[in-house]
């Protein structure tokens, strides 16, 4: 019996020494960011780079009650706080800061706060009285696709009708997305985002630009963006002046892209296009903003919100800056458009209330809604002269746009 317990002995240390001599230990562990924070209930994923990419890597936070973090580095939020994401292989050691927010608000369940949720606000049903509804001028939305490439899917009461026409260019509908590994229900999830953008600009009753009209390109990466430019572009150039796009609304892809030809070719494509006479929209700050577009807009909108007992008043609004990508660094050509304490469309008809920006993404859509109103209002503007429009407007102290301020100006440009 001694002999069986010595040699199960022996065997499991031979296991650990092995298991010890053959682990493979990084020799680099790099993080996006070096700080970052996240909603209770968030997921981020900071991990930039582990070189090798199979080495052996144990993961810790500082603080468990305010974020976990499992095997693979993803760390999920538990609890308001600030903890330490922690990497350790073999003598290397990284660690970044994470601060845990909370919830921005509970949504409200009541069916007239939610209906009131609708209003656009920052006067934009004032304009719409006034005739003011984007009427005649054509947006492109270039960003995820519909569903099974089915345009007949995509239906909604509050843009039934405003579709001109679909064309996928690397979207590749349900193949392309559940072929990356997602599941079904994060497939209709992302589907869901396009009623979201949509809605926010050509919305009946949750719109900006009402009566605008809306192209849509499916694309998934940046290369696929640039195409979806491109292609509104030449199509541009075989329409009648009357029905030319006007607008690009961009999703996003916005991050950290370095490879320096993708860049290149995508700013080139921008930069095209506005010179056509089309603006391109961005939500998010993408690399070599600088560099290749000192003139292009960033829209912003992280909980950005008006207020809601005084929802036409500019100035209350409410813009958080601080969360904003190198804001005091590009301030002069960000703006803030509402996209948190909204209610706004989603599939199978109904509408779904936005307490916070998370997975509401509609500012660059709310924005363009209101350049189409301007573009109604004075049809021969340039391009520069809406930029200028937009900055000159805008509220001076949370750099929210102003729409009423930015018609009138349009309105005397010549």
């Amino acid at each position: 019996m001694k002999k069986l317990i010595s040699a199960v002995m022996v065997i499991v240390l031979l296991a650990s020494m092995s298991a010890t001599v053959f682990a493979t230990n990084a020799t680099s562990i790099t993080f996006w960011d070096e700080e970052q924070w996240t909603r209770v209930g968030g997921r981020p994923d900071n991990v930039k780079e582990i070189i090798p990419k199979d080495a052996t890597v144990t993961w810790s936070s500082s603080n468990p009650k305010v974020a976990t973090v499992d095997s693979n580095g993803r760390a999920t939020a538990v609890g308001v706080g600030t903890t330490t994401i922690t990497a350790k292989s073999g003598s290397l050691k990284a660690s970044y800061k994470l601060e845990v927010r909370p919830e921005a608000i509970v949504p409200p369940t009541d069916p007239k706060v939610l209906e009131a949720a609708k209003n656009p606000g920052l006067g934009v049903r004032g304009l719409h009285k006034q005739g003011l509804t984007g009427k005649g001028v054509n947006i492109a939305y270039v960003g995820s696709g519909i569903l099974d490439s089915d345009v007949s899917k995509f239906t909604h009461s509050e843009f039934s009708g405003k579709i001109t026409g679909y064309k996928d260019l690397g979207w590749n509908s349900r193949e392309r997305l559940m072929g990356r590994g997602n599941s079904e229900s994060s497939y209709k999830m992302t589907f869901n985002n396009v009623y979201k953008a949509i809605s926010a600009v050509v919305g009946k009753t949750v719109g900006t630009a009402p009566d605008a009209n809306i192209y849509m390109v499916g694309v998934y990466g940046l290369p696929a963006t640039t195409a979806g430019i491109n292609h509104i572009v030449e199509r541009n150039k075989s329409l009648s002046k009357a029905d030319q796009v006007r607008i690009i609304v961009m999703e996003t892809y916005g991050g950290s892209f370095t490879d320096d030809d993708v860049l290149k070719a995508y700013y080139a494509a921008v930069n095209n296009a506005e010179k056509s006479g089309i603006l391109v929209l961005q939500r998010d700050y993408i690399f070599g903003y600088d560099k290749y577009n000192p003139n292009q807009i960033y829209v912003a909108g992280l909980g950005a919100y008006y207020n809601t007992n005084s929802p036409d008043d500019v100035s209350k609004a409410t813009t958080n800056i601080a969360e904003q990508y190198d804001f005091q660094d590009t301030k002069n050509r960000s703006i803030f458009a509402p996209n948190a304490r909204r209610t706004v469309a989603v599939n199978d008809n109904s509408y779904e209330y936005f307490s916070s920006d998370r997975g509401n993404f509609t500012q660059n859509a709310y924005l363009a809604g209101v350049v189409a109103m301007g573009l109604q209002a004075n049809p021969n503007l340039t391009v520069p002269q809406i930029k200028k429009a937009l900055m000159d407007t805008k509220d001076k102290n949370n750099h929210m746009v102003n729409p009423p301020a930015f018609i009138e100006a349009v309105k005397k440009a010549k």
